[in-house]
């Protein structure tokens, strides 16, 4: 997984093609293959043994000179955030872990497509557009009464299961208003410009 997850390019996407057909284990999940990719991680569809549930697990993306202790921290409170979080358009993080020098966190697994994808194909009628963006604007309102500031919010953030339910995600670079560190340096800029 780490080599898969650090790098890019035909080696890696041997590698993570060879991950994929082993269903390897990590502690009680079963790995069943990726679903997903950010700017800081890569999200796996899993089985978790004990529980008898699929779950999302998110890997903290390795650059090629691994992990920073600051990626680490960021992970960390993105985990924390989310997990502080309990509202029915917001994916639930139930735990983080680390086993073999991996950084992951556990959290729902919501079997559905991005907006963004969804917006690309004209899948979604006026209607719908409002409602999911009604959905969405509450599930934010809750956050920021929470003191949690998301500041990447974009089509490809939010997911819309198979009933048509939005759900907000990837609190990556998240703000949390109660804590005094800031892991942003002035004048640097993160998340996505466009939006």
């Amino acid at each position: 997984v780490e080599d898969a997850i650090s790098g890019g390019g035909p080696q890696a996407d041997k590698l993570l093609a060879e991950h994929r057909q082993r269903n390897p284990r990590l502690g009680r999940y079963e790995v069943l293959g990726e679903v997903g990719r950010g700017s800081m991680g890569v999200i796996y569809k899993a089985w978790d043994a004990d529980l008898h549930r699929h779950v999302a697990l998110k890997f903290l993306r390795q650059g090629p000179g691994g992990t920073t202790t600051e990626d680490r921290e960021r992970f960390r409170r993105e985990a924390r955030s989310v997990a502080k979080l309990r509202h029915e358009h917001i994916v639930h993080a139930h735990a983080i872990e680390e086993q073999s020098g991996l950084v992951y966190m556990a959290m729902d697994f919501v079997p559905g497509v991005a907006l963004e994808i969804l917006a690309r194909r004209g899948a979604l009628n006026l209607e719908q557009i409002v409602g999911v963006g009604a959905k969405v604007a509450r599930a934010l309102h809750y956050a920021h009464e929470q003191g949690i500031v998301h500041r990447d919010v974009k089509p490809g953030n939010i997911v819309i299961d198979r009933q048509g339910k939005p759900f907000l995600v990837d609190f990556g670079i998240a703000k949390n208003r109660s804590e005094s560190v800031s892991l942003t340096t002035e004048g640097e800029i993160l998340g996505s410009l466009a939006f």
